[in-house]
């Protein structure tokens, strides 16, 4: 019953949920170089500020992991995947000679998700600027209250929705913001997502 209710608001209306996902940055001057290797689609034409939903295949062409790769600047990724540890572990085998770094930042960076059709107006009650013109797939800095945040434009719900990066010291802030400027559109804390995203 509770995960019905929860489904229906985000079908209907907005919920937010925390997403613990695993979040590896990648840098260098051989970055994009790197990262074509790795992945199907091509990230040397993906434009600054923009992400791609990509695969990364083994020798025989089986899929390790599907992932978003987001591009924050010309050498600066942020790839987001369930996956963290197989993902830099291929990345170990294949990096060779390239000037490549990657890390994991699961620990310093949260994300909260806000879904439905009222993810906009939630999340423009928010931050400082509103969102109205941020393309799918998008990403662009965004001030919270005292938080320096990145919204993100995306989402699998089916819905509009919307992506919030935060330090991982400003998470409890954040979802206390998020709560109270809820209210005002009846927004759903998903809990039954985040009990299901935890066990995976």
């Amino acid at each position: 019953q509770v995960a019905r209710a929860q489904h229906a608001a985000v079908r209907n209306n907005v919920g937010w949920y925390r997403w613990n996902h695993d979040l590896v940055e990648v840098t260098g001057t051989d970055a994009t170089r790197f990262l074509d290797v790795i992945f199907v689609t091509s990230i040397a034409n993906t434009p600054v500020s923009r992400s791609k939903y990509t695969t990364m295949l083994d020798e025989d062409g089986g899929i390790i992991d599907d992932v978003i790769v987001t591009r924050l600047d010309e050498a600066h990724y942020w790839i987001s995947t369930l996956y963290g540890p197989r993902l830099t572990a291929w990345f170990d085998r294949q990096k060779g000679d390239l000037d490549v770094a990657y890390r994991e930042i699961t620990d310093e960076t949260a994300m909260v998700a806000v879904q439905g059709p009222n993810s906009r107006a939630l999340v423009n009650r928010l931050v400082a600027e509103p969102v109205d013109s941020l393309e799918r797939f998008t990403i662009a800095p965004a001030t919270i209250g005292h938080m320096a945040v990145k919204v993100h434009r995306g989402g699998f719900t089916g819905e509009l929705g919307y992506e919030i990066y935060c330090d991982m010291a400003d998470l409890p802030a954040l979802e206390q913001a998020i709560g109270e400027a809820g209210k005002a559109f009846d927004a759903v804390h998903l809990t039954v997502l985040e009990v299901y995203v935890r066990s995976l």
